[in-house]
């Protein structure tokens, strides 16, 4: 039986190992207007790391976003990332019924440590305004409007 759930998983490109699915607990906004590899410093530096486009998705969720799924649903997209141990994490996400939070929180975009499977390049990010997800290049910053900014969460 475990076999034929691996390969379901395999053949559907999501994660055949289980995932716990809890809010993380992210610092305030410690840096905008920073690149990725920036944001990636600032919280080494303070002993902690970058979260995921999953644990970043489980915040959305938190905030009234329909959230994560593990099957392709009406209304869901597909996130194609990897985990912080460079593992496959795919996923489903649907921002409907996000509820943008007050201040800087709404404004910003937030790095994830996920890189985009595609490109290696670019990485997921979280749009404070919207709740959902866009890919970008790790070496942009954002501007004024809607800088690009840096949380944190504790390694596990």
């Amino acid at each position: 039986m475990k076999i034929l759930a691996s390969l379901a998983f395999c053949i559907f490109g999501l994660n055949a190992h289980a995932h716990e699915d809890v809010t993380p607990e992210l610092t305030g906004i410690l840096k905008t207007e920073v690149t990725q590899h920036e944001a990636e410093d600032v919280c080494r530096d303070r002993g902690m790391r970058l979260p995921t486009a999953r644990e970043l998705a489980l915040v959305s969720q938190s905030l009234g976003a329909e959230g994560i799924s593990e099957t392709k649903k009406d209304g869901y997209y597909l996130v194609k990332g990897k985990d912080r141990t460079g593992n496959p994490d795919h996923f489903y996400f649907s921002e409907k019924g996000y509820k943008r939070p007050a201040g800087e929180l709404g404004d910003c975009w937030f790095w994830s440590s996920s890189v985009f499977e595609v490109f290696s390049g670019w990485k997921y990010m979280l749009n404070g305004y919207s709740g959902g997800f866009h890919i970008v290049m790790d070496t942009s910053y954002g501007n004024g409007d809607s800088p690009y900014a840096v949380r944190c969460v504790r390694s596990r």
